[in-house]
């Protein structure tokens, strides 16, 4: 039972000005920390080290994250992360692991955390949309009404899911009170042109966010509240699905 439940994945994000972080050291002295902790380890799997910030899915003994989690929370500027960690019976087969990216430990040195493309140049994910706590995110995609319940003048609901269109077929969010949207794009990348395209869907709409763990709909509701006024009022799943199906497993 014990060596079922010895191995685990850890993923997590932050965002932060890496260019104050370590010194002065900036980009090149996390990505060398993140280098040296993860081979330390003996921990597996893709880190981006971005300008604005790191980006991780780590696989490895369970003990061996949860070190990495914590030295990682020790250092100053990333504070407050949400680890998720979870169990795994392991790998399946070496074709899966192979193409899953868990054979071996791949850090890249990027400029953004999640790529957005040109046309979000300039998007800060500090002017996010209001998060949700799985709790408050599946009452108000029941029910379809405001933060303030019933009381509140009734707005259309609509859900877009920031996902890529290879994860949105295994499943989405769907309610009777709200219109989901499925941009089925391919890359992260093709989502400012879909919003750019699709902003009369949008508009003075409640919009309700969600991707898999957080860290897409952090830019991605951002560069929907740039349009303006009309698009303000947008909200978006804390954690992401992860953290939702913890809140609702069945």
């Amino acid at each position: 039972f014990f060596s079922f439940f010895s191995e685990g994945v850890l993923l997590y994000y932050k965002y932060v000005d890496v260019a104050k972080c370590f010194d002065g050291g900036g980009r090149d002295a996390l990505f060398e920390w993140m280098k040296a902790n993860c081979k330390g380890l003996g921990l597996v799997g893709r880190v981006r080290v971005a300008e604005d910030g790191l980006n991780a899915t780590l696989g490895g003994p369970m003990g061996k994250l949860r070190e990495h989690a914590r030295q990682l929370g020790r250092l100053e500027g990333f504070d407050r992360i949400d680890f998720k960690l979870q169990a795994s019976a392991g790998r399946l087969n070496e074709a899966v692991e192979l193409e899953s990216g868990f054979n071996a430990l791949s850090i890249q040195l990027t400029k953004e955390v999640v790529t957005m493309g040109p046309r979000a140049v300039g998007i800060r994910p500090e002017n996010c949309a209001t998060h949700l706590k799985p709790r408050a995110f599946h009452d108000m995609l029941a029910a379809g009404e405001g933060e303030g319940g019933k009381g509140e003048e009734e707005e259309e609901v609509v859900v877009v899911d920031v996902r890529n269109i290879y994860e949105s077929r295994i499943g989405r969010f769907t309610s009777e009170n709200a219109q989901t949207l499925v941009p089925a794009t391919r890359t992260f990348s093709e989502f400012p042109k879909w919003i750019d395209t699709h902003e009369n869907a949008l508009r003075g709409k409640k919009i309700l966010m969600y991707c898999t763990g957080g860290v897409r709909c952090e830019k991605a509701s951002a560069y929907i509240k740039s349009k303006g006024p009309a698009f303000e009022n947008c909200f978006q799943l804390e954690g992401g699905i992860q953290r939702y199906l913890e809140a609702f497993p069945d």
